[in-house]
């Protein structure tokens, strides 16, 4: 074989092999669920549970700066996605440390009203209320 017939060879499966490529490219994005895609992305404020936990017990500071970050992601990503509960939850929370009570209520409750069998949502929303000193509302929601 001289080296013509082995460029055209390699050529020829070339041009194959990046046809099939951008086909399977083009099924994944058809075939994906674009809400499950973006599921993984949701816990911008990583650390983990334990993390927001930690938080609230104020046991760890929260870093002003990130949950700024985080407010914009989640608000973006709310654009995208209006009726993710996990989305308002996760505002909530970072609007409890840098809003103020009130705005985090109004975000746990949109949460509430999209996902009414998630307790977490409740259970934070009892904690606002009971930070704002209406216990015996907060008690209504835990």
């Amino acid at each position: 074989m001289n080296g013509t017939t082995i460029k055209n060879i390699a050529a020829f499966f070339l041009r194959r092999w990046i046809v099939l490529y951008l086909a399977a490219g083009l099924l994944l994005m058809i075939a994906m669920d674009r809400g499950k895609a973006f599921w993984m992305h949701l816990d911008y404020l990583k650390g983990g549970e334990k993390h927001a936990v930690w938080v609230s017990q104020g046991r760890v500071r929260p870093d002003v700066s990130r949950l700024r970050t985080a407010v914009k992601y989640y608000e973006r990503l709310q654009t995208r996605f209006p009726d993710n509960a996990k989305i308002y939850g996760n505002l909530g929370f970072c609007f409890a440390y840098l809003e103020g009570p009130p705005k985090a209520l109004k975000a746990y409750e949109k949460a509430m009203a999209l996902d009414p069998q998630n307790y977490i949502f409740p259970y934070d929303a009892g904690l606002v209320l009971d930070h704002m000193g209406q216990s015996k509302e907060a008690a209504g929601n835990m």
